[in-house]
């Protein structure tokens, strides 16, 4: 079995405010990570790579606003916007598929305080939405076949990535029953870099 309905997370709101935190930041050569990817540095390099979907619980630090833009040599700060991929230019718009600019890599920080948006699942399967989800911590896990990250029921007492704080469309929703539910969360802060 396999996970029927599955979306990319993004940044929903913020508590206690209105506008969602971006960081413009370099990425790894050859990055090709969905928009919704779960990012953590690269070491010393100052770099973002995608978390290692086995163990996504310390070091992150953030989600991916887009995806990753897969330049054998990714452009590093701060020569955004004035290098351009061979066989691509700054005129007009280019054929689908085809890189213009550069621009930075624009992430949501994991601050504990940002509500992010997330489809729940278990173990790389369907999992029915249950009340008791709400207020409990889960680890992510990466979707091998649509490559979205998702939170990971089976994963909860090790690896608390996430605490889930709501359900989304709570009215349209029959627990113990619905699948492919999306989740409000947040970041566990001592799993971040920014703690």
């Amino acid at each position: 079995m396999a996970i029927s309905v599955i979306q990319a997370g993004f940044a929903s709101s913020i508590l206690g405010g209105f506008d969602i935190p971006q960081i413009a930041y370099n990425e790894v050569n050859s990055a090709t990570f969905k928009a919704g990817a779960i990012l953590s540095p690269n070491g010393t390099a100052g770099e973002l790579i995608e978390a290692t979907p086995a163990s996504p619980t310390t070091s992150i630090f953030g989600m991916a606003v887009q995806a990753g833009q897969n330049n054998a040599a990714a452009p590093a700060y701060p020569n955004y916007g004035g290098t351009y991929p061979s066989g691509s230019s700054a005129a007009g718009a280019a054929a689908p598929g085809t890189a213009e600019a550069v621009f930075p890599l624009l992430v949501v920080p994991a601050l504990p305080k940002i509500v992010f948006e997330m489809t729940l699942a278990n173990a790389g399967n369907d999992a029915a939405i249950l009340a008791n989800y709400v207020f409990t911590k889960f680890g992510l896990s990466k979707d091998a076949t649509s490559g979205y990250w998702y939170v990971d029921v089976s994963k909860t007492t090790t690896s608390g990535s996430v605490i889930v704080i709501g359900i989304k469309n709570v009215q349209d929703i029959v627990l113990g029953t619905t699948i492919g539910a999306r989740v409000f969360v947040c970041f566990n802060a001592t799993e971040t870099v920014f703690i």
